[in-house]
């Protein structure tokens, strides 16, 4: 979208504090991935590591970048990772954060998870 876009009126007025230029009017999964990696580390890794139960509730691509960092999924085959509407992914970490067991709570709507590829 330009700058100047006549849509730009449809943004939320949340967004009105955002300064003049510094509006993203795009996001890829790059930028996605550099935004939620980071948050992992300062945030959610911190609780993980005190043996907390966290549940995330994303929008796709900032599940699909989580899921990329976490599971170490290329960039050639990040594009295969499908992941299905409300139906929650249970991760368990062991040690040193090491995942050790990974599932969709809904079985007959699972999709295959792409590992260290």
């Amino acid at each position: 979208m330009e700058e100047k876009s006549e849509y730009l009126n449809l943004f939320s007025p949340l967004n009105a504090s955002i300064p003049v230029g510094m509006t993203p009017f795009t996001e890829s999964l790059k930028s996605t991935y550099d935004r939620v990696v980071p948050f992992y580390e300062d945030e959610i890794k911190k609780n993980l590591l005190e043996n907390k139960n966290i549940l995330i509730s994303a929008h796709g691509n900032s599940l699909r970048a989580l899921c990329k960092y976490l599971f170490n999924i290329s960039d050639t085959k990040i594009n295969e990772l499908e992941i299905p509407t409300g139906n929650p992914l249970l991760i368990e970490f062991g040690d040193n954060l090491k995942i050790e067991k990974y599932y969709y709570l809904d079985k007959s709507r699972a999709r295959d998870i792409i590992f260290n590829q």
